[in-house]
């Protein structure tokens, strides 16, 4: 179902490409028809290739990828991008990445987009989504299949020149607990999913707190002019939610037809898009066994750029298929510093035996 319903905003965005392609020949199309150019122009004039350039595939748009919102897939090269900026420079960190706004205090990046786009674009890369840590106290290793994810972002050097800089998420942050570069593990492809909450009809004693008029005609309703009643349900309940909807939920109605339930995609109302301490809503985590909850990952200063509240450096994530040798897949847990050794115990508290203690008892 979490497919299927990922799958179907791919084809609403990608006819939606389709329509602005097929109108803009058009328009052109009528221009010279009102304005020819002159015979003798006719044959210098470069002509407007009937097809889409060569290499491009059917369903991206001439700059060569496939607009998910405002995720951009690269068929081709088998990309995902989505635009952002940096929140923090250092500290503490539980995620890569989350929506603006969400987690701020512990996200390394905000990154503008749709929760289910995203996760459509990694459907479309050929992933299979694996299985997700069923509470956020789930510390075991997590099995699926992995992505790189990279952050691109520009950045003045020491001569002041403007370069660009691109680096592998692990190299942003690091390990606290040994003070090395995060694990180059990747990202599992975990998935997020649809939550649903029934809504309950509307009993006796609410219509009457709310002055509903029973004998009024349903077509005389404001629900009934506006359509905001219609269900699809046939006879499903048309009573409204009791609160409001949340940002990104919607109204659906059961497989029995009658039943209505708010449908929330999982990431977006949480918020939560990459994962460095396992989050079962998440879209990516990280694959690796953990100490404990939270892991201890932090911000790396030495990597990230300098941090401007009011003008934030704007960096994009890349996400992508591993190339050969780039994932370490011995690596099955957080590095932790080994234990100290403790010496062996001693009689007596460690305390050297005394002269009776050391003569032999008599038999």
């Amino acid at each position: 179902m979490r497919i299927l319903a990922c799958l179907s905003v791919v084809l609403c965005c990608a006819a939606f490409g389709f329509s602005q392609q097929a109108t803009e020949p058009a328009q052109s199309s009528q221009s010279a028809t009102t304005k020819p150019a002159p015979a003798d122009k006719l044959a210098d004039a470069p002509q407007k290739p009937e097809k889409p350039a060569p290499g491009l595939p059917h369903d991206a748009d001439a700059r060569g990828f496939l607009p998910l919102g405002t995720v951009r897939f690269h068929p081709e090269q088998k990309v995902i991008e989505v635009d952002g900026f940096f929140n923090l420079r250092a500290g503490f960190i539980e995620f890569l990445a989350c929506l603006p706004g969400r987690k701020a205090h512990e996200t390394l990046v905000s990154a503008d987009c749709d929760p289910e786009h995203l996760q459509a674009a990694l459907l479309l890369l050929g992933l299979e989504e694996g299985k997700p840590p069923e509470t956020e106290t789930d510390t075991r290793a997590i099995a699926g299949p992995r992505v790189i994810v990279e952050l691109r972002w520009q950045q003045k050097g020491k001569d002041g020149v403007l370069a660009t800089v691109q680096k592998r998420a692990e190299e942003c942050v690091f390990n606290g607990l040994v003070s090395e570069s995060m694990e180059p593990v990747g990202f599992v492809f975990t998935g997020s999913r649809f939550l649903r909450e029934p809504i309950l009809p509307v009993t006796e004693e609410e219509k009457d707190a709310t002055g509903a008029d029973e004998d009024k005609p349903a077509g005389d309703s404001k629900a009934a002019d506006t359509g905001a009643g219609d269900t699809g349900a046939g006879d499903s309940e048309e009573a409204p939610p009791t609160e409001p909807l949340r940002p990104g939920e919607k109204i659906v109605v059961g497989e029995d037809g009658k039943m209505r339930y708010r449908e929330v995609f999982g990431a977006t109302l949480t918020g939560q898009l990459i994962a460095l301490s396992h989050r079962p809503l998440a879209i990516l985590d990280n694959p690796l066994e953990l100490p404990f909850p939270d892991a201890d990952y932090y911000a790396d200063p030495d990597v990230i750029p300098p941090l401007d509240r009011q003008q934030p450096t704007a960096v994009t994530l890349i996400i992508r298929l591993p190339r050969d040798g780039e994932i370490d897949r011995s690596i099955k847990a957080m590095k932790v510093p080994p234990r100290p050794e403790r010496p062996a115990p001693t009689p007596n508290g460690g305390e050297e035996p005394s002269d009776e203690e050391q003569k032999p008892k008599d038999q």
